[in-house]
């Protein structure tokens, strides 16, 4: 049988891919995929070796169980070694349990068929999804808002004109009369007055039929009091 070094230097080329694709596929450095074929396994950072095995094996079609059993075969002591040391990657200040995340990350790798960052990738991408959709929702389901510029309590005008801003896809009502709402989200409504005291009611509704009500007071005092 054919050692993993010759099996993956074949297939490689046989499928026309220099080293330089390889590594741009798998986005491995090129330094680990020549290691790899040439058997220098120490060159590999610890933990890592099995999973640049797996991957490279799967970019060229090869069985990845088969992959790791040929490198275990012919080199039980680098395996060996490689996860006793658990040396610290470049930029890592902690220690890491490299073989119990090995096995963790390989059987999700294994059960979906993809790459450690064919993984990565779609992971993120499932994550920013599911954000967004969670966003979306949140703002559907949110009560609409209404922001009321400044209303006097006394005024001597018997025209009030009511401005102020919401969400442009908010149904506005002010006295029960439907208020236009400009593309901007603001608007304006003219409420006539009766001499005293007079209650303006509010009322909006966002597209989830989420509603709100309140209520503002205004004095009308004519210049003839």
């Amino acid at each position: 049988m054919k050692k993993l070094s010759q099996l993956l230097n074949e297939r490689r080329k046989c499928m026309g891919l220099s080293i330089t694709e390889t590594s741009s596929r798998l986005g491995i450095p090129e330094k680990y995929i020549n290691a790899i074929e040439n058997e220098e396994f120490e060159m590999v950072p610890a933990g890592y070796l099995n999973i640049y095995v797996r991957d490279y094996a799967l970019c060229l079609g090869i069985d990845a169980a088969k992959a790791v059993a040929l490198l275990r075969r012919d080199n039980p002591e680098c395996i060996s070694d490689a996860i006793k040391s658990r040396r610290k990657l470049p930029g890592r200040n902690q220690k890491v349990n490299y073989k119990k995340a090995e096995n963790i990350f390989s059987n999700i790798f294994s059960l979906l068929g993809l790459g450690s960052w064919q993984f990565i990738s779609f992971s993120l991408i499932i994550l920013l999804a599911l954000g967004f959709l969670g966003f979306q929702y949140l703002r559907f389901n949110k009560p609409p808002k209404v922001i009321l510029n400044d209303l006097p309590e006394v005024v001597t005008n018997q025209e009030l004109y009511i401005q102020g801003k919401t969400n442009p896809e908010v149904l506005l009502k002010i006295n029960d009369q439907a208020t236009y709402i400009n593309n901007d989200g603001s608007f304006s409504q003219k409420v006539l007055l009766v001499e005293g005291e007079n209650i303006i009611f509010f009322e909006a509704e966002s597209p989830s039929k989420q509603l709100i009500k309140f209520e503002e007071k205004v004095v009308f005092l004519p210049d003839n009091h």
